[in-house]
């Protein structure tokens, strides 16, 4: 290398030994901060529901998945439904929605339109959502969609007991 370069090189660096971190410092002071859950609007975040009269509980819904599927029942209230699901492996497909749908709609992706948006459901969390005013009176099944797939990984029919039927 010849000298005026080796004297633009050296210019050249420590201008950036001086320039870098003030840049660096910048940034991290403008960067936006990190939303908590309780920054995540209630729609979003989902609706844990807490009922305590199980009706049932089952291991054996989906089919060559291991989710435990409990049916939760509010005794003063029995308009209040809930499902609670209790993956105990991981499940292989990213950003999993849960949906609700009557039986007697035709089990195709673009039938989702119509199913209830129940929630997310990702990791071995186990998450619970209100089932909506139909699921009372309807038989119904509950879809699990990859969003990232853009496919319907399983399906699971969910009953209601007779004795927690109501009309």
């Amino acid at each position: 290398m010849i000298r005026p370069l080796r004297q633009r090189h050296r210019m050249i660096i420590s201008l950036l030994a001086l320039v870098l971190p003030v840049a660096f410092i910048f940034a991290l002071a403008a960067r936006k901060k990190v939303p908590r859950l309780q920054d995540v609007p209630a729609s979003l975040r989902g609706n844990d529901a807490t009922l305590p009269q199980t009706l049932f509980e089952r291991e054996d819904l989906w089919p060559d998945l291991s989710i435990t599927t409990r049916l939760l029942a509010d005794q003063h209230q029995p308009a209040k439904l809930a499902v609670e699901l209790h993956p105990q492996e991981e499940l292989a497909a990213p950003d999993i929605l849960v949906y609700w749908r009557p039986r007697d709609v035709e089990a195709s992706a673009a039938s989702l339109a119509q199913a209830y948006l129940l929630g997310t459901l990702g990791g071995r969390q186990k998450r619970s959502w209100y089932l909506p005013e139909a699921a009372r009176t309807t038989e119904g099944e509950l879809i699990l969609y990859s969003l990232g797939h853009q496919t319907i990984l399983a399906t699971a029919p969910l009953a209601i007991p007779q004795g927690g039927r109501t009309q």
